[in-house]
C-alpha cells in the first residue's frame, strides 16, 4: 500500500505521462532550413511527434492550411540542397500552417509543415518541423543616453512605439 507522499509522487508521474512530448529545437535544422545571417531576429526549427492541428502552439493566430510543392514550402532562405528535397518529396505536397503573434517585447512568426524531412534529407518524418522566427521590439537604451535637443538638456531620449521620440 502507498502512503500520501507516495500516492501523489505517483499521481505527478502519471500525469507527465500523459502530457504531450514539447517540441524538440534542432540546430543542425535550423542551419539547414534557415537564413544563415537573419539580420535581426533569430530563428529555431523544431519537431513535434504530432500531426499539424495537434501541434498548433496556443497564443498564435493562424491562416488556413496549405498544400504545397516541398520547394514552394520550404523557400529559398536555407541552404538545404533543393534537388534532394524535390526527389525526397517524389511530387508529394507539404501541409504547410503560418501563424504569427505580437507582445510587448516581440513579434513572432511561425511556420508549421508536415511531413517534413530529416536532416540527411533521407526521409520523411510522420511529425510536424516548427520553423520560428522571433523579432525583439524592445529598444535598448543607456541610462547615460542623453538628448539631443537644442536645449541641452540632459532627459534622455524616450522612444514610443505608438507615438515615436517624445
Amino acid at each position: 500500500m502507498l502512503d500520501a507522499g507516495q500516492m501523489i509522487y505517483a499521481i505527478a508521474l502519471i500525469l507527465l505521462a500523459l502530457l504531450p512530448d514539447p517540441p524538440v529545437c534542432d540546430p543542425a535544422l535550423t542551419r539547414l532550413f534557415t537564413p544563415a545571417a537573419p539580420g535581426r531576429g533569430r530563428y529555431e526549427v523544431c519537431v513535434i511527434d504530432r500531426t499539424l492541428d495537434a501541434g498548433r502552439p496556443e497564443g498564435f493566430t493562424f491562416g488556413t492550411v496549405e498544400h504545397l510543392e516541398a520547394l514552394d514550402a520550404f523557400g529559398a532562405a536555407g541552404s538545404y540542397d533543393r534537388a534532394r528535397l524535390a526527389r525526397l518529396y517524389g511530387g508529394r505536397r507539404v501541409d504547410v500552417l503560418r501563424g504569427w503573434r505580437r507582445d510587448a517585447s516581440a513579434l513572432e512568426s511561425i511556420t508549421l509543415l508536415s511531413p517534413y524531412p530529416d536532416g540527411a534529407l533521407s526521409r520523411l518524418q510522420p511529425g510536424t518541423m516548427i520553423i520560428r522566427y522571433r523579432l525583439s521590439t524592445l529598444i535598448a537604451m543607456s541610462p547615460f543616453t542623453t538628448s539631443t535637443d537644442s536645449t541641452g538638456s540632459p532627459d534622455p531620449i524616450v522612444v514610443s512605439p505608438n507615438r515615436g521620440p517624445n
